[in-house]
């Protein structure tokens, strides 16, 4: 995410939602935070299933657990961003009465801004706040016997380590 918005890594604890920052990839940096937050979502839950729903009800329930102050219209229209991007990669859905646009910076610090004209995700508010949801995250995680053994039962899928003297 970081070199498709910034073209290098820096230290997550400076990236602040400026307008002059030079973010380089938008569309594929959005995608990027949305299938992390499809993988979270999996941990999160212990759950991977493919059935009717079970993916949106968990890429849903990480961003009203895990993000701060999301409304359920904005968890909404985060996740039609989400599969217009991944399925098209534009900004049509036909279920929508309003454009979607992508713009860069809230004034309000919101990532979703939904007025009587358009539905707005601000690019650089959703990746501060999936930054901060991943610390969220790990704050329950750390806390939670439950989330932990979720979190257990995905990593045997999804996330191994390996030592540098074993490959």
């Amino acid at each position: 995410m970081q070199f498709c918005f910034f073209s290098k890594i820096v230290d997550e604890s400076v990236i602040q939602a400026k307008d002059e920052a030079p973010w380089q990839s938008i569309f594929p940096g959005i995608l990027l935070i949305m299938c992390g937050i499809d993988l979270l979502g999996k941990f999160l839950e212990g759950d991977d299933s493919t059935r009717s729903g079970e993916i949106g009800r968990r890429f849903t329930k990480y961003l009203g657990d895990c993000f701060d102050g999301l409304s359920e219209d904005q968890i909404k229209l985060i996740y039609t961003v989400r599969n217009c991007l991944a399925h098209s990669f534009g900004l049509y859905d036909k279920d929508r009465q309003k454009p979607i646009l992508i713009a860069p910076l809230s004034p309000t610090g919101e990532i979703v801004i939904i007025t009587d004209k358009w539905h707005i995700l601000h690019y650089k508010n959703l990746y501060i706040q999936f930054v901060g949801s991943l610390r969220n995250y790990r704050g329950e995680l750390e806390g939670n016997p439950d989330l932990q053994k979720n979190f257990d039962r995905m990593f045997a899928h999804y996330a191994y380590i390996v030592s540098a003297q074993n490959l």
